[in-house]
């Protein structure tokens, strides 16, 4: 069927009047309003969630456990790990205190002596003790430990350092 016009205007097609019913009105209104609440929550817990980064972890700092601390149950605390120590000789000692460079970790690594206390310092953090595990490992906590091995001309020219898993290597400065 072709459209003929009345004296050359176009004629157009429209659509017969419609109004929608209050219930039509009412469910539209509920969906777009739980439509609404729903994106803002989404959006919201976008920006305030960081559910993994890399840029939060900080080589050698220690990070909070999953259990609460203000739980009770003894089942969700792990059982206290014994380390046992071992005692370095003076000279070993002295060959391992001094400033180490990490270039693919981009940090610096000190160690040293406070008395009969060895710590490590990770760039400007805070001091974290070190205890001798062997002749060439230490211990600083369950995440990080630390190997050493004196070269063939007694010098300890570099540590590796295992944090979180990931092996780090640090050379003498």
């Amino acid at each position: 069927m072709t459209l003929q016009s009345e004296n050359g205007v176009p004629s157009f097609h429209t659509f017969a009047s419609f109004r929608p019913g209050r219930i039509a009105l009412v469910y539209g209104g509920l969906i777009s309003v739980i439509s609404f609440c729903v994106v803002v929550f989404l959006f919201n817990y976008g920006i305030r969630e960081k559910l993994w980064s890399f840029e939060g972890v900080s080589y050698g700092t220690i990070s909070p456990s999953l259990a609460s601390a203000d739980d009770n149950t003894s089942a969700s605390r792990p059982t206290e790990r014994t380390i046992l120590r071992s005692a370095l000789s003076d000279s070993t000692i002295q060959l391992l205190i001094g400033s180490y460079f990490s270039p693919t970790a981009n940090r610096w690594y000190t160690i040293s002596r406070e008395g009969d206390q060895l710590s490590l310092q990770i760039g400007s953090q805070q001091k974290l003790s070190l205890i001798p595990v062997s002749d060439h490992d230490l211990y600083v906590n369950d995440d990080l430990t630390i190997e050493f091995m004196a070269a063939s001309s007694a010098k300890i020219d570099h540590l590796d350092i295992y944090d979180r898993g990931i092996h780090i290597v640090a050379a003498r400065q």
